[in-house]
This record gives structure tokens, C-alpha cells and sequence, in this order.
């Protein structure tokens, strides 16, 4: 006998949902035909949010996938175990839909990554222990009870139907100088002039210093005036928000930074998280953290007034007056590139960066010593300082460097010689 056919969907949480103690606006609840939480999934997306750290807009897409899951599971024997022959059952009609046009019909590129998705639910259900412990008779009525153990096997979700994937930066180039000034421009041009402020700084801060969408959102009052209280900037108990300091005061902390620049240093250390809920070291130029104490005692500071705040978080929503979430940050960011008809997101503004900490390190190598220069070394160093946590990923910035040092060695050299 089969369960009653229905449609699994999803809900979504309220903006101030809190799971623990992780905030997570507008979480994806998937609900059965019936009205109930579909808990294996729940906990699944749970982890991948608080364990994981995965982007708002991935979970959300990880729920769509395991809701056309559910579905097909629904339609099939309640007793019946769920094997790689279930998964091969479902891909079949999926692809069966797509060689007759179906609307909606996921294309192969989209039934692979569906694929990955659903093997990744298994292994995690197969693996989490308190799946694996339990009365019988709750086991015996569990969705994992009917799992065929196979499928723990991460070769299962490793399906790609013959498309090859698109060479690294072929569809996204680094924006040119001039093409990020024009998505600044867009970013400055809202009428409000809070948004304005907050819109362009946010992008600053993932061109100047590399910060992923998540790096910064986490981006606090409290962060930022512990930095400088740990370049002594600030003494411990100085005040550093609008609200705790005179103009005389602000004055006098402009004045430190800048004391502190001419003492020869060329940024200031920050601590952000970011991917992964790594906490990691910035380096901040003196320029944009001008430009963000400017901010935090102007433009933030009356949006701060107007209404409670309850986290510090550097970019406030107007329409809640709490911190921007990772997902809105690149909203905001990726919607500057489509008006500015310039291809790529906020993480385009960060490979801008790494291009330059690659050339960067790559000039300096070369510069010291031909017969010492080690590019594995120079990746590993672009690596730590961009948060990234595999070298070899920076592979494409190291021979971008190299090809532009040579040309800037073959343009200065005649006029050396």
C-alpha cells in the first residue's frame, strides 16, 4: 500500500528565528502533506546552518531538493526500504521529464547537484548517532530505519551525465578598475543617504580587503574598536560610538589613527568570521577605515537612533534595524553588477583582491631572489592571508601574476636601458 500522495513544502521562519543560538532569518521549515515538520530534514539542514556555516541561499536551495525528494519517497510503499535503486527510480523520471519538455524539468546540470544534495541527507543520516540509537520500535517507524546502508557511499550523489564544467573564470572575469567604479556608482546612488554610505562601504570592504559576503556581515561596533584598542589606538575603556563620544574625542581618535600611520604602518589588524565560522586576521588600509569611522558616527549613527539595535552589527536593515544577513549583503552587491550591466557578484570584488595579494607576493619572491623563488611557497602565504583553505585554488591569480610581471618588466625595461 501506498502513503497518500501529496506536496512536501516549505515555510519560512520569522526574521527573528534563533537556532542554537545561531540567528537564522526566515529559516526553511519543510512540512509534510499533513501539516508536520519533516524532522530528518530538519536536522539536516540544521547542521548544514550551525555546523557548517552553508550561505541562507544554499540551505534554502538544499530544501527545494530535498522537498522533490520527499515527495517522490511519499509516493512510494511506506515499508519499503530506500537503496541507490530508489535514487536511480526517481533520476529516471526526471530525466524522462526532461526529453519531453516538461515544464519545470530540471536540465542534468541541475539533476546532478540534486543528486549530490540527496546523497549528502543520506550520509549525514546514516552517520548522525542519535539516528543510529534508539528503541526498536521507533527505529522501525524512522525514515533512516529504511535506509540501505549503501548509501553512507559519497560516490553515490557523483553523477554529472556528461556536461563538462565550465573552465575557472571563464563566465565571471575580474572586473577592470573601471568596471567596479561603476558598480560603486550604483551602490552610492540610492536617494537615502544611509543606504548610499552603507551600500558602498559594504563593497569596500570585500575590494580593499577580500571579505567574503559572511566576513562581512559579521562585521560589529565592537569588533572594530577592539582592533584598535589592540593596536592601541583606543585605551580599553574609551568609548568609540557616536552616542559614547564629543566631537572633541573623535577628533582626537582620527588624530591616533593617523599618528599611528605615520608611525609606518600601512593598515590596521582586524578579527572578522567568516566561511565556515573561521575567525581569521584582516588587514584594514587606512583609507577605508577612515571612510567606516566616518560612517558609524554619521550616517549609522542616526539610523541608530531612530529605533532599537539589538546586535551592533555594522550594516543596519532599515526595515528591522538589526544587523544585514550574508545573503543580503550579496544581494545588495550582486544587484549593483546587474544594473552596472557588469558581469559577476561581490565575489568578483574579492577576486580583485586576490589578485593583488597574488602579484603582490609574486613580485616580492622575484624580486629577492630568482634562485629561491618558490611558487608553491607564494601560494600558501596568498592562501593564509585570503582565508581560503586550499592553495592550490589560487593556481589561476598565480599565473595571472606572473604573466603580468612580465609585461611590466618588458615595459620598464627600456627606459632603464
Amino acid at each position: 500500500m501506498k502513503a497518500s500522495l501529496g506536496r512536501t513544502r516549505i515555510v519560512r521562519a520569522s526574521e527573528d528565528f534563533v537556532l542554537q543560538k545561531h540567528r537564522l532569518p526566515r529559516f526553511p521549515l519543510v512540512l509534510d502533506p499533513g501539516g508536520a515538520l519533516v524532522e530528518p530534514i530538519f536536522d539536516y539542514l540544521r547542521a548544514q546552518a550551525v555546523q557548517r556555516h552553508l550561505a541562507p541561499g544554499s540551505i534554502e536551495d538544499e530544501a527545494y531538493i530535498l522537498c522533490a525528494w520527499w515527495d517522490f519517497v511519499l509516493g512510494q510503499p511506506a515499508t519499503s526500504s530506500i537503496s541507490l535503486d530508489s535514487i536511480v527510480s526517481w533520476t529516471g523520471t526526471e530525466l524522462e521529464r526532461l526529453r519531453l519538455g516538461n515544464p519545470g524539468a530540471r536540465t542534468r546540470r541541475r539533476l546532478s547537484r540534486c543528486l549530490d544534495v540527496i546523497s549528502r541527507f543520506h550520509r549525514y543520516l546514516l552517520q548522525e548517532h542519535s539516528y543510529s540509537q534508539g528503541h526498536e520500535e521507533w527505529r522501525a517507524a524512522n525514515y533512516v530505519a529504511r535506509l540501505d546502508a549503501r548509501l553512507s557511499d559519497p560516490s553515490t550523489g557523483k553523477v554529472t551525465f556528461g556536461y563538462s564544467a565550465k573552465a575557472k573564470n571563464g563566465g565571471r572575469p575580474t572586473p577592470s578598475d573601471d568596471a567596479v567604479e561603476q558598480v560603486l556608482d550604483v551602490l552610492s546612488s540610492p536617494d537615502n543617504p544611509y543606504l548610499a554610505a552603507r551600500n558602498w562601504l559594504i563593497a569596500r570592504w570585500m575590494r580593499d580587503v577580500g571579505l567574503r559576503r559572511a566576513g562581512v556581515a559579521s562585521l560589529t561596533i565592537e569588533r572594530l574598536r577592539a582592533s584598535l584598542v589592540a593596536e592601541g589606538i583606543l585605551a580599553p575603556n574609551e568609548h568609540f560610538t557616536r552616542a559614547g563620544t564629543s566631537s572633541k574625542s573623535r577628533t582626537e581618535m582620527r588624530g591616533a589613527v593617523e599618528r599611528f600611520r605615520q608611525s609606518g604602518r600601512t593598515f590596521v589588524t582586524a578579527e572578522i568570521i567568516e566561511k565556515g565560522g573561521k575567525t581569521r586576521e584582516i588587514k584594514v588600509p587606512f583609507q577605508l577605515l577612515h571612510q567606516t569611522l566616518d560612517f558609524i558616527w554619521s550616517e549609522r549613527a542616526k539610523v541608530q537612533s531612530s529605533g532599537p539595535v539589538f546586535h551592533g552589527y555594522l550594516w543596519l536593515s532599515l526595515k528591522t534595524k538589526d544587523g544585514l544577513t550574508a545573503k543580503a549583503v550579496g544581494d545588495i552587491v550582486k544587484d549593483a553588477f546587474v544594473v552596472a550591466d557588469v558581469r559577476g557578484s561581490g565575489h568578483r570584488l574579492r577576486a580583485c583582491f586576490a589578485e593583488e595579494v597574488v602579484f603582490r607576493l609574486y613580485a616580492l619572491a622575484k624580486g629577492s631572489s630568482d634562485i629561491l623563488f618558490d611558487d608553491h611557497q607564494i601560494l600558501i602565504d596568498a592562501a593564509e592571508e585570503l582565508g581560503h583553505s586550499d592553495w592550490r585554488s589560487l593556481r589561476y591569480y598565480l599565473n595571472r601574476a606572473a604573466r603580468n610581471y612580465a609585461a611590466l618588466n618588458r615595459a620598464v625595461r627600456p627606459a632603464t636601458s
